[in-house]
Protein backbone atom coordinates (compact mmCIF):
# COMPACT_ATOMS: atom_id res chain seq x y z
CA UNK A 1 0.00 0.00 0.00
CA UNK A 2 1.65 3.19 -1.17
CA UNK A 3 1.49 6.16 1.29
CA UNK A 4 -0.54 9.18 -0.59
CA UNK A 5 1.49 12.18 0.56
CA UNK A 6 2.28 15.25 -0.85
CA UNK A 7 4.03 18.23 0.32
CA UNK A 8 2.54 21.48 -1.00
CA UNK A 9 4.47 25.00 -1.58
CA UNK A 10 2.28 27.45 0.18
CA UNK A 11 2.04 29.02 3.70
CA UNK A 12 -0.23 26.20 5.71
CA UNK A 13 -3.34 27.94 6.73
CA UNK A 14 -5.51 27.29 9.98
CA UNK A 15 -7.96 24.87 8.42
CA UNK A 16 -5.46 23.44 6.75
CA UNK A 17 -3.56 22.45 10.15
CA UNK A 18 -6.63 21.41 11.54
CA UNK A 19 -6.83 18.71 8.70
CA UNK A 20 -3.04 17.64 9.16
CA UNK A 21 -3.08 17.04 13.14
CA UNK A 22 -6.64 16.05 13.74
CA UNK A 23 -7.74 14.05 10.71
CA UNK A 24 -4.91 12.03 9.46
CA UNK A 25 -5.77 8.62 11.07
CA UNK A 26 -4.01 6.52 8.85
CA UNK A 27 -0.91 5.37 8.53
CA UNK A 28 -1.11 4.54 4.91
CA UNK A 29 -2.77 7.63 4.12
CA UNK A 30 -0.86 9.90 6.15
CA UNK A 31 1.34 13.06 4.83
CA UNK A 32 3.84 16.09 6.36
CA UNK A 33 2.48 19.35 7.21
CA UNK A 34 2.57 21.64 4.17
CA UNK A 35 5.78 23.87 3.87
CA UNK A 36 6.33 27.37 3.40
CA UNK A 37 6.35 30.60 1.47
CA UNK A 38 9.77 32.16 2.18
CA UNK A 39 10.23 33.88 5.88
CA UNK A 40 12.98 35.41 6.71
CA UNK A 41 14.49 32.57 9.39
CA UNK A 42 15.10 33.54 12.84
CA UNK A 43 18.72 33.34 14.33
CA UNK A 44 19.52 30.28 15.46
CA UNK A 45 19.46 31.07 18.92
CA UNK A 46 19.21 33.82 20.95
CA UNK A 47 20.92 32.51 24.53
CA UNK A 48 24.88 32.55 24.77
CA UNK A 49 26.80 29.69 26.18
CA UNK A 50 25.99 26.45 24.00
CA UNK A 51 27.17 23.32 26.06
CA UNK A 52 26.57 19.92 24.57
CA UNK A 53 24.63 17.72 26.83
CA UNK A 54 21.51 16.16 26.63
CA UNK A 55 19.62 14.41 29.62
CA UNK A 56 17.22 12.13 28.86
CA UNK A 57 12.92 13.11 28.96
CA UNK A 58 11.94 12.01 33.10
CA UNK A 59 10.19 8.34 32.86
CA UNK A 60 11.40 7.54 29.11
CA UNK A 61 14.24 4.94 28.64
CA UNK A 62 17.31 6.61 27.85
CA UNK A 63 18.98 5.50 24.41
CA UNK A 64 20.57 8.78 22.76
CA UNK A 65 24.11 9.32 22.99
CA UNK A 66 25.15 12.66 22.08
CA UNK A 67 28.98 13.76 21.73
CA UNK A 68 29.95 17.43 21.43
CA UNK A 69 30.60 18.89 17.57
CA UNK A 70 33.64 20.86 16.97
CA UNK A 71 33.06 24.31 16.09
CA UNK A 72 30.76 24.91 13.02
CA UNK A 73 28.50 27.15 11.45
CA UNK A 74 25.14 26.65 13.39
CA UNK A 75 22.91 28.60 10.74
CA UNK A 76 20.09 26.54 9.71
CA UNK A 77 20.89 24.42 6.87
CA UNK A 78 20.10 20.92 5.56
CA UNK A 79 23.43 19.88 5.79
CA UNK A 80 23.47 16.49 7.13
CA UNK A 81 25.70 15.88 10.75
CA UNK A 82 26.38 12.39 11.74
CA UNK A 83 22.78 11.47 12.96
CA UNK A 84 22.21 10.71 17.01
CA UNK A 85 20.86 6.93 18.41
CA UNK A 86 17.34 7.38 18.20
CA UNK A 87 14.37 7.32 21.28
CA UNK A 88 11.18 6.87 20.45
CA UNK A 89 10.52 6.50 24.13
CA UNK A 90 8.28 8.30 26.20
CA UNK A 91 6.74 9.16 29.68
CA UNK A 92 4.25 6.31 30.77
CA UNK A 93 0.98 9.24 31.08
CA UNK A 94 0.74 12.89 30.87
CA UNK A 95 -1.81 15.24 29.48
CA UNK A 96 -0.93 18.07 26.42
CA UNK A 97 -1.99 21.01 24.72
CA UNK A 98 -0.12 22.54 21.64
CA UNK A 99 -0.98 25.85 19.91
CA UNK A 100 0.15 26.65 16.38
CA UNK A 101 0.15 29.62 14.69
CA UNK A 102 1.40 30.52 10.97
CA UNK A 103 4.21 32.64 11.01
CA UNK A 104 3.53 36.18 10.17
CA UNK A 105 0.13 35.47 10.51
CA UNK A 106 -0.26 37.19 14.12
CA UNK A 107 -4.43 37.94 13.64
CA UNK A 108 -5.44 34.56 12.51
CA UNK A 109 -7.10 32.31 14.44
CA UNK A 110 -4.72 29.77 16.63
CA UNK A 111 -5.29 25.93 16.16
CA UNK A 112 -5.41 24.44 19.86
CA UNK A 113 -5.02 20.93 20.47
CA UNK A 114 -5.46 18.98 23.87
CA UNK A 115 -5.14 15.57 24.75
CA UNK A 116 -3.91 13.06 27.14
CA UNK A 117 -1.66 9.99 26.67
CA UNK A 118 -0.97 6.43 28.40
CA UNK A 119 1.28 3.55 26.91
CA UNK A 120 1.36 4.35 23.29
CA UNK A 121 -2.40 5.57 23.16
CA UNK A 122 -3.84 8.86 23.24
CA UNK A 123 -7.02 11.14 23.12
CA UNK A 124 -7.39 14.50 21.80
CA UNK A 125 -9.85 17.47 20.63
CA UNK A 126 -9.10 19.85 18.73
CA UNK A 127 -10.43 23.91 17.98
CA UNK A 128 -9.38 27.36 16.79
CA UNK A 129 -9.47 30.35 19.04
CA UNK A 130 -9.05 33.65 18.33
CA UNK A 131 -5.58 34.33 20.91
CA UNK A 132 -5.18 30.22 22.01
CA UNK A 133 -7.19 30.87 25.15
CA UNK A 134 -10.37 28.14 25.45
CA UNK A 135 -13.69 30.20 25.40
CA UNK A 136 -16.62 31.18 23.12
CA UNK A 137 -15.57 31.98 19.98
CA UNK A 138 -13.95 29.18 19.02
CA UNK A 139 -14.16 26.84 16.52
CA UNK A 140 -14.62 22.97 17.38
CA UNK A 141 -13.36 20.83 14.64
CA UNK A 142 -12.96 16.93 15.57
CA UNK A 143 -12.46 14.76 18.23
CA UNK A 144 -9.72 11.31 17.79
CA UNK A 145 -8.44 8.40 20.20
CA UNK A 146 -5.50 6.22 18.38
CA UNK A 147 -5.47 2.55 20.55
CA UNK A 148 -4.18 -0.62 19.67
CA UNK A 149 -3.08 0.33 16.56
CA UNK A 150 -6.15 2.06 14.74
CA UNK A 151 -7.53 5.39 15.09
CA UNK A 152 -11.31 6.66 15.52
CA UNK A 153 -12.75 10.30 14.51
CA UNK A 154 -15.57 12.05 14.55
CA UNK A 155 -16.81 15.61 14.29
CA UNK A 156 -17.15 17.21 17.70
CA UNK A 157 -20.89 16.06 19.17
CA UNK A 158 -21.20 13.71 16.69
CA UNK A 159 -22.59 10.25 18.02
CA UNK A 160 -20.80 7.43 15.90
CA UNK A 161 -17.15 7.17 15.57
CA UNK A 162 -15.33 6.14 12.34
CA UNK A 163 -12.64 3.77 12.30
CA UNK A 164 -9.70 4.01 10.48
CA UNK A 165 -6.69 0.96 10.28
CA UNK A 166 -3.14 2.56 11.43
CA UNK A 167 -2.03 5.58 13.24
CA UNK A 168 -1.12 8.75 11.24
CA UNK A 169 2.38 9.99 10.94
CA UNK A 170 1.77 13.65 11.67
CA UNK A 171 -0.15 12.77 14.57
CA UNK A 172 2.29 10.59 16.01
CA UNK A 173 6.05 11.34 14.89
CA UNK A 174 5.63 15.13 12.95
CA UNK A 175 6.94 18.06 13.92
CA UNK A 176 4.28 20.03 15.53
CA UNK A 177 3.31 16.28 17.35
CA UNK A 178 3.93 16.79 21.32
CA UNK A 179 5.40 13.65 21.20
CA UNK A 180 8.17 14.66 18.98
CA UNK A 181 8.48 17.46 21.15
CA UNK A 182 9.05 15.60 24.24
CA UNK A 183 11.87 13.36 21.37
CA UNK A 184 13.63 16.55 20.73
CA UNK A 185 15.05 16.98 23.68
CA UNK A 186 16.82 14.25 24.21
CA UNK A 187 18.57 14.22 20.46
CA UNK A 188 19.88 17.85 21.19
CA UNK A 189 23.11 18.24 20.31
CA UNK A 190 23.48 21.77 22.00
CA UNK A 191 22.00 23.91 24.44
CA UNK A 192 22.20 27.01 27.12
CA UNK A 193 22.85 26.77 30.74
CA UNK A 194 19.30 26.32 32.79
CA UNK A 195 18.02 29.64 33.89
CA UNK A 196 15.17 29.72 36.60
CA UNK A 197 12.20 30.36 35.31
CA UNK A 198 8.73 29.05 36.46
CA UNK A 199 6.31 27.23 34.08
CA UNK A 200 2.57 28.06 34.90
CA UNK A 201 1.02 24.86 36.50
CA UNK A 202 4.71 23.08 36.77
CA UNK A 203 4.24 21.29 40.42
CA UNK A 204 8.23 22.55 40.99
CA UNK A 205 10.50 24.31 40.23
CA UNK A 206 11.49 25.00 36.24
CA UNK A 207 14.32 26.00 34.14
CA UNK A 208 14.40 27.78 31.06
CA UNK A 209 17.07 25.66 28.72
CA UNK A 210 17.27 26.67 24.76
CA UNK A 211 18.10 23.87 22.43
CA UNK A 212 19.42 23.24 19.52
CA UNK A 213 18.70 20.03 17.39
CA UNK A 214 21.11 19.18 14.06
CA UNK A 215 19.53 18.73 10.78
CA UNK A 216 20.60 14.77 10.82
CA UNK A 217 19.26 14.77 14.23
CA UNK A 218 16.06 15.48 13.13
CA UNK A 219 16.01 13.69 9.98
CA UNK A 220 16.64 10.79 12.35
CA UNK A 221 13.76 11.34 14.55
CA UNK A 222 11.62 12.08 11.71
CA UNK A 223 12.97 8.19 9.58
CA UNK A 224 12.23 6.30 12.69
CA UNK A 225 8.36 7.30 12.92
CA UNK A 226 8.53 6.62 9.04
CA UNK A 227 10.19 3.04 9.94
CA UNK A 228 7.41 2.48 12.57
CA UNK A 229 4.61 3.14 10.24
CA UNK A 230 5.78 2.24 6.77
CA UNK A 231 5.23 -1.61 5.87
CA UNK A 232 7.88 -2.01 3.34
CA UNK A 233 10.67 -0.16 1.41
CA UNK A 234 8.61 1.32 -1.17
CA UNK A 235 6.21 3.15 1.57
CA UNK A 236 9.29 4.00 3.69
CA UNK A 237 11.28 5.66 0.61
CA UNK A 238 7.70 7.50 0.08
CA UNK A 239 7.69 9.22 3.00
CA UNK A 240 10.73 9.84 3.98
CA UNK A 241 10.76 12.24 0.68
CA UNK A 242 7.92 13.78 2.04
CA UNK A 243 9.27 14.22 5.30
CA UNK A 244 12.91 16.13 4.06
CA UNK A 245 11.74 19.94 3.77
CA UNK A 246 11.23 19.70 7.51
CA UNK A 247 14.76 17.69 8.45
CA UNK A 248 16.27 21.09 9.13
CA UNK A 249 18.57 22.04 12.22
CA UNK A 250 15.45 23.26 14.90
CA UNK A 251 15.95 25.73 17.99
CA UNK A 252 13.53 24.80 20.92
CA UNK A 253 13.32 26.53 24.41
CA UNK A 254 12.24 24.05 27.19
CA UNK A 255 11.05 24.42 30.50
CA UNK A 256 12.38 21.47 32.33
CA UNK A 257 11.82 20.33 36.02
CA UNK A 258 14.38 19.45 38.49
CA UNK A 259 13.17 16.33 37.98
CA UNK A 260 13.84 16.41 34.29
CA UNK A 261 10.28 16.61 33.54
CA UNK A 262 9.71 18.92 30.77
CA UNK A 263 6.94 21.09 31.46
CA UNK A 264 6.49 23.63 28.66
CA UNK A 265 8.40 24.38 25.10
CA UNK A 266 8.38 27.04 22.38
CA UNK A 267 9.81 26.94 18.76
CA UNK A 268 9.45 29.09 15.90
CA UNK A 269 9.91 25.90 13.03
CA UNK A 270 11.63 25.67 9.54
CA UNK A 271 10.60 24.67 7.12
CA UNK A 272 11.84 24.73 3.17
CA UNK A 273 10.82 26.76 0.95
CA UNK A 274 9.99 26.37 -2.87
CA UNK A 275 14.05 27.79 -3.46
CA UNK A 276 15.04 25.39 -1.35
CA UNK A 277 15.96 28.05 1.61
CA UNK A 278 15.15 27.13 5.49
CA UNK A 279 12.15 29.32 6.12
CA UNK A 280 10.06 30.49 9.41
CA UNK A 281 7.23 28.12 9.36
CA UNK A 282 4.71 27.65 12.19
CA UNK A 283 5.17 29.41 15.84
CA UNK A 284 4.32 26.02 18.09
CA UNK A 285 3.81 25.87 22.14
CA UNK A 286 3.79 22.56 23.95
CA UNK A 287 2.62 22.32 27.07
CA UNK A 288 2.63 19.10 29.19
CA UNK A 289 1.24 18.38 32.50
CA UNK A 290 0.09 16.10 35.11
CA UNK A 291 2.48 13.45 34.60
CA UNK A 292 1.47 9.83 35.92
CA UNK A 293 -2.14 11.01 36.44
CA UNK A 294 -4.02 7.53 37.57
CA UNK A 295 -7.22 8.90 35.99
CA UNK A 296 -5.39 8.40 32.87
CA UNK A 297 -7.32 5.47 30.72
CA UNK A 298 -7.36 5.56 26.76
CA UNK A 299 -10.14 3.14 25.40
CA UNK A 300 -11.70 2.36 22.09
CA UNK A 301 -15.20 3.96 21.45
CA UNK A 302 -18.14 1.66 22.27
CA UNK A 303 -20.12 3.19 19.13
CA UNK A 304 -17.85 3.27 15.91
CA UNK A 305 -18.08 2.13 12.15
CA UNK A 306 -15.44 0.82 10.09
CA UNK A 307 -14.17 3.22 7.60
CA UNK A 308 -14.99 2.29 3.98
CA UNK A 309 -11.05 2.28 2.90
CA UNK A 310 -8.01 4.48 3.76
CA UNK A 311 -8.91 7.80 5.06
CA UNK A 312 -7.32 10.18 1.93
CA UNK A 313 -5.63 13.53 2.95
CA UNK A 314 -4.85 14.53 -0.38
CA UNK A 315 -7.61 16.77 -0.93
CA UNK A 316 -8.00 20.26 1.42
CA UNK A 317 -10.56 21.40 3.06
CA UNK A 318 -13.28 23.45 1.60
CA UNK A 319 -12.46 26.76 1.22
CA UNK A 320 -14.82 29.41 2.35
CA UNK A 321 -17.09 31.23 -0.01
CA UNK A 322 -18.33 34.41 -0.09
CA UNK A 323 -22.29 34.63 0.38
CA UNK A 324 -24.37 35.04 -2.52
CA UNK A 325 -27.12 36.73 -3.44
CA UNK A 326 -30.42 35.54 -3.77
CA UNK A 327 -30.49 35.73 -7.26
CA UNK A 328 -27.33 33.89 -7.72
CA UNK A 329 -28.60 30.31 -7.58
CA UNK A 330 -28.36 29.97 -3.76
CA UNK A 331 -31.09 27.10 -2.98
CA UNK A 332 -30.25 26.83 0.90
CA UNK A 333 -30.09 29.09 3.54
CA UNK A 334 -29.43 28.81 7.24
CA UNK A 335 -29.89 31.64 9.77
CA UNK A 336 -28.23 31.34 13.14
CA UNK A 337 -29.32 33.30 16.02
CA UNK A 338 -27.56 33.16 19.68
CA UNK A 339 -30.89 34.07 21.05
CA UNK A 340 -33.89 34.98 20.08
CA UNK A 341 -33.60 37.45 17.55
CA UNK A 342 -29.76 38.02 17.95
CA UNK A 343 -28.09 37.30 14.97
CA UNK A 344 -25.18 34.29 16.13
CA UNK A 345 -21.38 34.93 15.85
CA UNK A 346 -18.20 33.22 15.88
CA UNK A 347 -19.87 30.31 14.09
CA UNK A 348 -19.57 27.72 11.82
CA UNK A 349 -22.50 26.09 9.43
CA UNK A 350 -21.37 23.13 7.64
CA UNK A 351 -22.95 21.11 4.93
CA UNK A 352 -22.24 17.40 4.48
CA UNK A 353 -24.26 14.79 2.54
CA UNK A 354 -26.98 12.78 4.32
CA UNK A 355 -25.59 10.51 6.31
CA UNK A 356 -21.71 10.74 5.83
CA UNK A 357 -20.32 13.12 8.32
CA UNK A 358 -16.72 12.66 6.74
CA UNK A 359 -16.46 14.66 3.77
CA UNK A 360 -17.89 18.44 3.52
CA UNK A 361 -19.11 19.53 0.96
CA UNK A 362 -18.98 23.16 2.10
CA UNK A 363 -19.31 25.48 5.00
CA UNK A 364 -20.15 29.14 6.14
CA UNK A 365 -19.01 31.35 9.02
CA UNK A 366 -22.07 33.82 8.45
CA UNK A 367 -25.12 34.18 10.16
CA UNK A 368 -27.15 33.90 7.60
CA UNK A 369 -25.28 31.22 5.80
CA UNK A 370 -26.15 30.70 1.64
CA UNK A 371 -25.19 27.90 -0.13
CA UNK A 372 -25.58 26.47 -4.02
CA UNK A 373 -26.11 23.00 -3.73
CA UNK A 374 -26.85 20.10 -6.08
CA UNK A 375 -29.93 18.74 -6.08
CA UNK A 376 -29.54 15.87 -3.19
CA UNK A 377 -30.81 14.90 0.76
CA UNK A 378 -27.74 17.04 3.18
CA UNK A 379 -26.98 17.28 6.82
CA UNK A 380 -26.27 20.27 8.20
CA UNK A 381 -24.01 20.61 11.30
CA UNK A 382 -24.25 24.04 12.93
CA UNK A 383 -21.65 25.33 15.61
CA UNK A 384 -21.52 27.99 17.33
CA UNK A 385 -18.35 28.80 20.18
CA UNK A 386 -18.92 25.22 22.36
CA UNK A 387 -22.65 24.15 20.97
CA UNK A 388 -23.90 22.80 17.95
CA UNK A 389 -26.96 21.67 16.45
CA UNK A 390 -27.27 19.41 12.81
CA UNK A 391 -30.39 19.62 10.51
CA UNK A 392 -30.82 16.27 8.84
CA UNK A 393 -32.15 14.81 5.97
CA UNK A 394 -32.70 18.35 4.13
CA UNK A 395 -33.59 17.80 0.98
CA UNK A 396 -32.78 20.24 -1.97
CA UNK A 397 -34.55 20.52 -5.72
CA UNK A 398 -34.18 22.03 -8.42
CA UNK A 399 -35.97 25.60 -8.58
CA UNK A 400 -36.54 25.67 -4.60
CA UNK A 401 -35.06 28.04 -1.87
CA UNK A 402 -34.74 26.13 1.38
CA UNK A 403 -34.63 28.27 4.66
CA UNK A 404 -33.56 26.92 8.27
CA UNK A 405 -33.39 28.58 11.11
CA UNK A 406 -31.36 27.52 14.18
CA UNK A 407 -32.06 29.97 17.68
CA UNK A 408 -29.30 29.21 20.52
CA UNK A 409 -30.23 30.05 23.86
CA UNK A 410 -27.20 32.20 24.73
CA UNK A 411 -26.45 34.62 27.59
CA UNK A 412 -23.70 36.17 29.20
CA UNK A 413 -21.84 35.95 32.63
CA UNK A 414 -19.31 38.01 33.60
CA UNK A 415 -16.68 37.90 36.41
CA UNK A 416 -14.23 40.06 38.10
CA UNK A 417 -11.67 38.42 40.12
CA UNK A 418 -10.00 40.81 43.27
CA UNK A 419 -7.78 39.91 45.96
CA UNK A 420 -7.96 42.75 48.62
CA UNK A 421 -9.70 44.63 45.99
CA UNK A 422 -7.25 44.79 43.44
CA UNK A 423 -7.47 42.76 39.88
CA UNK A 424 -5.60 39.67 39.76
CA UNK A 425 -3.95 36.60 37.16
CA UNK A 426 -6.78 34.02 37.63
CA UNK A 427 -7.00 30.79 35.77
CA UNK A 428 -11.17 30.44 35.35
CA UNK A 429 -12.96 27.61 34.58
CA UNK A 430 -16.47 26.93 34.11
CA UNK A 431 -18.33 23.72 34.41
CA UNK A 432 -21.88 22.95 34.18
CA UNK A 433 -23.84 22.50 37.67
CA UNK A 434 -22.27 19.61 39.91
CA UNK A 435 -20.34 18.19 36.44
CA UNK A 436 -16.64 18.43 36.99
CA UNK A 437 -15.65 16.17 34.30
CA UNK A 438 -16.87 18.21 31.12
CA UNK A 439 -15.71 21.94 31.92
CA UNK A 440 -17.48 24.37 29.06
CA UNK A 441 -15.35 27.98 28.92
CA UNK A 442 -11.38 27.71 29.95
CA UNK A 443 -9.44 31.22 29.75
CA UNK A 444 -7.26 33.68 31.90
CA UNK A 445 -9.17 36.76 31.40
CA UNK A 446 -9.97 38.87 34.34
CA UNK A 447 -12.36 40.58 33.81
CA UNK A 448 -13.76 37.68 31.87
CA UNK A 449 -16.94 37.72 29.37
CA UNK A 450 -18.22 34.16 29.08
CA UNK A 451 -20.68 33.32 26.63
CA UNK A 452 -22.59 30.27 27.59
CA UNK A 453 -26.08 28.39 26.98
CA UNK A 454 -28.82 28.90 29.32
CA UNK A 455 -28.26 26.69 32.32
CA UNK A 456 -26.53 26.50 35.92
CA UNK A 457 -23.31 26.76 36.26
CA UNK A 458 -20.25 26.70 38.85
CA UNK A 459 -16.57 28.29 38.09
CA UNK A 460 -13.60 27.24 39.56
CA UNK A 461 -10.99 29.84 39.96
CA UNK A 462 -7.42 29.28 40.42
CA UNK A 463 -5.09 32.08 41.56
CA UNK A 464 -1.22 32.29 43.04
CA UNK A 465 0.39 30.22 40.41
CA UNK A 466 -2.28 27.60 40.84
CA UNK A 467 -1.34 27.26 44.70
CA UNK A 468 -4.57 27.98 45.57
CA UNK A 469 -8.66 27.73 44.46
CA UNK A 470 -11.72 29.44 45.10
CA UNK A 471 -15.17 27.58 43.10
CA UNK A 472 -18.74 29.56 42.80
CA UNK A 473 -21.71 27.42 42.22
CA UNK A 474 -24.93 27.68 41.48
CA UNK A 475 -24.66 30.36 38.74
CA UNK A 476 -27.89 30.84 36.45
CA UNK A 477 -27.10 32.13 33.24
CA UNK A 478 -30.84 32.53 31.11
CA UNK A 479 -30.86 33.51 27.37
CA UNK A 480 -30.01 36.63 25.95
CA UNK A 481 -29.42 38.31 29.51
CA UNK A 482 -26.02 39.18 31.01
CA UNK A 483 -25.39 37.74 34.57
CA UNK A 484 -22.43 39.86 36.51
CA UNK A 485 -20.59 38.74 39.32
CA UNK A 486 -17.79 40.05 41.26
CA UNK A 487 -15.48 37.29 43.11
CA UNK A 488 -12.88 38.39 46.45
CA UNK A 489 -10.88 35.48 46.74
CA UNK A 490 -8.60 35.21 49.96
CA UNK A 491 -4.61 35.35 50.76
CA UNK A 492 -3.25 31.67 50.91
CA UNK A 493 -1.29 30.83 54.28
CA UNK A 494 1.87 29.10 53.01
CA UNK A 495 3.87 27.29 55.78
CA UNK A 496 7.38 29.12 56.92
CA UNK A 497 10.57 26.92 56.14
CA UNK A 498 14.07 27.91 58.45
CA UNK A 499 17.19 27.32 56.55
CA UNK A 500 20.24 26.95 59.01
Amino acid sequence: MRHRLRVHRHRALIGGLLFLLVWQAAGCASKPTPTPTPTPAPAATAFPSLAAEAPAIAGATPKVTIEAEPTRDRSASTAQAPAPEISLALPTAFHYEVKLRPVGASDASITVITGQYRADAWSQAARVGIDGTAKPGDTLAEESIVVAGASYTRPIGAATWTRWPGVGFDAAYGLTSPFTALRLYSVAEARTAAVLDPAPGAPEATFRIQTVVSAAGVAGLLVAGVAELAPDAESRAALEAQVAPLALQQTITYWVGEDGRIYRAAATLLATDESGQPAAWLEVIWRFWAYDDPGIAIAPPADFRDAPGPLTTSQPLPTAQPPETPGEGNNLIVRVFSSPGVPADNLAVTVYPAGEARQPVDWRSESEARFKLPPGSYDVLVQMDYAQEWLRRIEVTAGEVIVRDVVFDFGTLVISVSQGGVAISVDIVTYPAGDRQNWVDWRSDNPATIRLRAGTYDVEIAYADYTARQTVTGLVVRAGEVVERVVEVGYQVLGIRYWA
